[in-house]
Parts: structure tokens; sequence; C-alpha cells
């Protein structure tokens, strides 16, 4: 006699083994922030979080919360396979990575209508396991490049100065 089994459910939640570094993340999360560490002795900010500065190896990291940080999207792309029970019912996922303003590079979730060269808004929330993971957004008040502090209105009436 051959017995059936229904497949298992799906999880309800991602995995949620991640470091305790990754707790003060979570924290400001949480609260709507965007926590990153910063030396305080060389001034380098950290992603992912750490236990000695990247860049001095100084162990005098303190946390700096942000609403969300700006960067570019330096490239993105589209996951079709997971081995991951829980990702499977979101395929394709959308993910790139960021070169935030502040330093890191960032691997992020993307929203709709974030394009690769232009300007993204990243912020920390928190996943269906309770933990922070980043998601950009588009930024339309800003361009990338050489008219990073222009408004797209000053970018593009200097571009038709230029011509």
């Amino acid at each position: 006699m051959t017995i059936r089994r229904d497949p298992p459910a799906p999880p309800a939640a991602p995995p949620g083994n991640r470091g305790r570094l990754g707790l003060h993340m979570t924290a400001a999360a949480a609260e709507g922030k965007l926590a990153l560490q910063r030396c305080e002795d060389c001034g380098t900010a950290q992603y992912p979080p750490r236990e000695v500065c990247g860049q001095c190896l100084s162990p005098q990291l303190v946390w700096k919360n942000h609403k969300h940080v700006a960067g570019e999207l330096l490239g993105r792309t589209r996951i079709h396979h997971s081995n991951e029970e829980y990702f499977k019912r979101f395929l394709p996922l959308e993910v790139g990575l960021v070169h935030l303003e502040v330093g890191p590079t960032a691997v992020c979730f993307l929203r709709e209508g974030c394009v690769p060269g232009q300007q993204v808004m990243v912020s920390a929330q928190l996943d269906a396991s309770g933990q922070a993971v980043l998601v950009a957004t588009p930024s339309a008040v800003r361009t990338i490049g050489r008219s990073a502090a222009l408004s797209t209105s000053q970018a593009a009436k200097e571009k038709k100065h230029a011509a």
C-alpha cells in the first residue's frame, strides 16, 4: 500500500537565522529607520554590520540612524529560482546593487521603476520573520553623475545650455 502525502505548506516567514550584529538594524527598521555603522577613527560607513572597520580595522564603530539613504543603482537582476521555500511564491524577485552616498554598496530588494544609473532611496523594512531588509525605491528628485546635486529641471536646463 502506497501512502500519499500532501506537499508541505510553504513556510510563513523567510529564514530568520541572521547574525547578532544585524539586531541593531532590525530594531531601527522597526522604528522606520535605517541604521548603519560608522567608524569613529576613519569615518567609513560599514555595511554589512561588522566587528571592526573594513577600512582601518578599528573596533570603534558606532550606529547612526537615517530615515533613508540615497544611492545609485549600479545594476539589477531578476531572480527566477530560490532554494528557500518561502521565496518561491514571490518569484521572480528583483534585486540590485546600490552604491550608497554614505559609502558602502548594498544588495537591496527593488521596487518597480528602479533603473540602473539612476538615483534611488534605500530604507530598511521588516520582512515577515521580523528581520531588517533593505529596499530601494526610485527617486525622482535627484539625478546621478555630474549633476548629482541639481534637481531634474536644473539638470535639463544645464543640458539645453550646453547644446
